[in-house]
């Protein structure tokens, strides 16, 4: 204590504790952004689908159906992000893998994004595809008679698609261009 500085009683009694409201400041209002508004000028939403295929007309291919999950956050990515990548937000849709037939590359309950205007076979690239009434998620290489279907997990063999009057339907619903999980 410094010189010319008297001591009392009173500065030796706890003070009161600090209140609650003065440790914690008064909480702003959360605004909702509605579906399409962006929360900056930075990013760009990305929203995440199920899709359900049924029989196409005359049962000839299947029709697609983009299902938004209203439960899931979106995906945002940086305005450069699609720029490097020459895509654009409204082509893309985001989903998740269900099995491991393509591990290691994507393992269950991972999420990728399509690119649904890529749908020109490109051997060794990973596509969404409809097969058979069913959603897959596949690497694809181009054969003399069709494609040739692969999982990257070695557990399952390749499918081979021949095409063709009374084949099972095929079509490819996009390229994967972004993984994560």
């Amino acid at each position: 204590i410094g010189e010319g500085v008297e001591s009392s009683a009173d500065d030796a009694a706890p003070s009161a504790p600090p209140r609650h409201e003065d440790l914690i400041p008064a909480q702003q209002t959360v605004q909702i952004l509605p579906k399409g508004v962006h929360p900056t000028d930075t990013h760009q939403r990305i929203e995440i689908y199920d899709v359900r295929l049924a029989a196409g007309p005359e049962g000839k291919g299947s029709t697609v159906e983009w299902i938004v999950r209203p439960e899931d956050d979106p995906l945002y990515f940086r305005h450069g992000w699609f720029k490097a990548r020459r895509l654009t937000a409204r082509n893309l849709r985001a989903m998740y893998v269900r099995g491991d037939s393509m591990e290691p590359y994507l393992y269950n309950h991972d999420t990728i994004i399509i690119d649904t205007t890529d749908t020109e076979l490109s051997d060794g690239e990973v596509y969404a595809i409809a097969y058979n009434n069913h959603m897959l998620v596949k690497e694809l290489r181009a054969t003399p008679d069709g494609v040739r279907i692969i999982s990257r997990n070695p557990a399952y063999d390749p499918i081979e698609y021949q095409g063709g009057e009374g084949s099972p339907d095929f079509q490819i619903l996009g390229r994967v261009v972004w993984r994560g999980g």
